[in-house]
């Protein structure tokens, strides 16, 4: 869940920086700093997230002795309803991964951006390309970091659930991370 949250939290702040850069377009990006704007190609450039979507399920369909020592099975539906979720958000962030890199190859066609003069002609560049700003101008990417922000919470929810339907202690599921390499949090 932490590493979603991080993920999210960028997602968020990418997602403030499309905002603000394409209310400014086309005739006020140069009220924008060279950085910010630097930094909005980056962003949809970034290839960086990656999913560890399947972890969780994983570890208890390669160790089904887990899944065999819990006899609570509201506990068992909570905690493949947490994993459903997880899994979930991950597919999300891959998708919008996936969008953003479609988005910039169509971008990347047409010149490298340090080819531009300057980083408003690179971003008007981007954003003058009919995909690009309708995506962004469409606020699908706001949506998705609402949805994934959402379903986050529920996750910590169900995760809090978990830990109080299993009855066990505190360092108990400390061995239980340790043991099988796992964070419940």
């Amino acid at each position: 869940i932490r590493s979603l949250e991080a993920v999210i939290n960028d997602l968020k702040a990418t997602d403030s920086l499309y905002t603000r850069v394409v209310s400014c377009y086309p005739d006020h990006l140069h009220e924008i700093s060279r950085d910010t704007l630097n930094l909005f190609v980056k962003k949809l450039s970034n290839s960086n997230y990656f999913s560890t979507g399947g972890v969780a399920h994983n570890i208890f369909k390669d160790n089904m002795a887990v899944l065999e020592e819990i006899d609570n099975f509201s506990l068992i539906y909570t905690l493949y309803g947490s994993i459903s979720g997880i899994e979930m958000m991950h597919d999300i962030i891959d998708d919008i991964q996936s969008v953003r890199e479609e988005l910039f190859a169509a971008f990347s066609k047409k010149k490298h951006f340090n080819q531009y003069p300057d980083a408003v002609s690179a971003v008007k560049a981007v954003l003058d390309i009919p995909e690009i700003y309708n995506f962004l101008l469409s606020q699908k990417h706001t949506n998705l970091c609402i949805g994934i922000e959402q379903s986050l919470e529920i996750m910590k929810q169900l995760n809090q659930e978990c830990k109080n339907e299993s009855g066990l202690t505190e360092e108990e599921f400390e061995r239980f991370q340790d043991e099988y390499n796992f964070n419940f949090d």
